[in-house]
């Protein structure tokens, strides 16, 4: 069994915002930006994700792959892993992007799930998230802020799943 996590991250940076960042920064930008477009699937196409999963991506979306999405992380400040599979983002208008991320990780026993605190969970994401904002602001990026669940995670007991 596996989870493919979905992170929706709305990227609201104003123009003033991109005016401080430094020129090597803006260079890296434009580079990955060319690559970006370069490597991009444009929907509608099937992305196999691994051997896990078919992504369906739908027209006016396009899929990053895993390196030049890792690029694009860092130089946001962020710290991908190996279970990053890409990004899917909109043709146009770019004020969101989903990340994806494989996470293998197996069986979940209904007690260990009955004891699952998510609060905890919550606060350790808001704590990771706050800490990555020192490397972008040493790259003059603007900090990233969580704020809430767009739905809290649950346990499904009966389907013996994590939703």
């Amino acid at each position: 069994m596996f989870i493919l996590r979905l992170l929706t991250i709305l990227l609201a940076f104003s123009a003033s915002a991109f005016a401080e960042l430094s020129p090597e920064v803006i260079r890296e930008l434009e580079s990955i930006d060319q690559e970006m477009s370069r490597v991009a699937v444009r929907g509608p196409a099937d992305i196999a994700l691994r051997d896990q999963a078919v992504l369906h991506l739908p027209s006016g979306q396009h899929f990053i792959p895993d390196a030049t999405a890792a690029k694009l992380m860092r130089a946001y400040g962020n710290t991908p892993n190996s279970n990053l599979l890409g990004l899917i983002a909109p043709n146009e208008n770019n004020d969101w992007t989903v990340i994806l991320q494989y996470e293998n990780s197996g069986y979940i026993k209904d007690d260990d799930a009955k004891e699952w605190n998510v609060e905890e969970l919550f606060e350790s994401l808001k704590k990771g998230t706050e800490a990555a904002n020192e490397r972008r602001r040493a790259k003059g990026i603007p900090g990233l802020h969580v704020i809430g669940w767009v739905e809290k995670p649950s346990y499904d007991a009966e389907n013996h799943r994590l939703v």
